[in-house]
C-alpha cells in the first residue's frame, strides 16, 4: 500500500513540475521547490527522473529511426535491377 501511495505522490509531483515548467519556462530547482511547496530533494529526484526519461526516449527514437532507415535502404536496393 505504501508503494502505491508513493507512486501516486511522485506522479502528482512530476505532473506539477511539468505543468510549472511548461508555463514558466526554465527554472532552478530551489525556485521550483518554493513555488510548489515541495521538499527540494523530491524535486531533485523528479527532475533527474524526467531527465533520464527524456534521454532514453531520444535514444530509443534514434535506434528506431536507424532501423527504419536501414530497412528502407535494404528494400530500396532490392527493387533496383
Amino acid at each position: 500500500m505504501n508503494e502505491l501511495v508513493g507512486f501516486v505522490n511522485e506522479n502528482n509531483v512530476r505532473q506539477k513540475v511539468l505543468s510549472l515548467l511548461s508555463s514558466k519556462g526554465k527554472m532552478e530547482e530551489k525556485r521550483i521547490s518554493k513555488t510548489l511547496r515541495v521538499v527540494s530533494s523530491t524535486i531533485a529526484k523528479t527532475l533527474q527522473e524526467l531527465e533520464d526519461i527524456t534521454f532514453y526516449s531520444l535514444y530509443f527514437y534514434h535506434i528506431y529511426f536507424f532501423v527504419l532507415l536501414t530497412l528502407f535502404i535494404t528494400f530500396d536496393t532490392w527493387s533496383c535491377p
